[in-house]
């Protein structure tokens, strides 16, 4: 069950104040700010499962936040112009390797990132 305590789900606690919040229909997951839209599909699936990740697998679940929050001009030195691949790459990563560990958290719905979910240009 997933409970909604003063407006977040119990998932959102799990990260920064300000990680998620609503944005214009644009479809993008994140643009060149560190904060998640929270009604795309993927931000709703990890809100909702993010308890059960870290009980279990805490580390998939903090390289999750830290890759995603992550300020996109620091590009965990990488260059900028390479960084949103890099991004999808690794959270693509983490979610292939918590579906192998654990796959009744895989969602109905392809929960994989596209390079057209984040954008970091102005």
């Amino acid at each position: 069950m997933i409970k909604i305590l003063g407006g977040l789900v119990d998932g959102e606690r799990l990260f920064p104040p300000l990680s998620f919040a609503g944005y214009p229909p644009t479809g993008l997951l994140r643009n060149q700010y560190p904060v998640l839209n929270k009604d795309h599909h993927f931000a709703i699936w990890l809100t909702n499962n993010a308890p059960a990740i870290a009980d279990r697998f805490s580390g998939i679940l903090e390289m999750l936040r830290v890759t995603l929050l992550s300020d996109a001009s620091l590009a965990f030195g990488r260059q900028r112009e390479n960084w949103r691949k890099a991004i999808v790459e690794d959270v693509n990563g983490a979610l292939e390797r918590l579906f192998e560990l654990e796959p009744a958290l895989k969602p109905a719905r392809n929960a994989m990132l596209r390079e057209e979910d984040v954008q970091f240009e102005s």
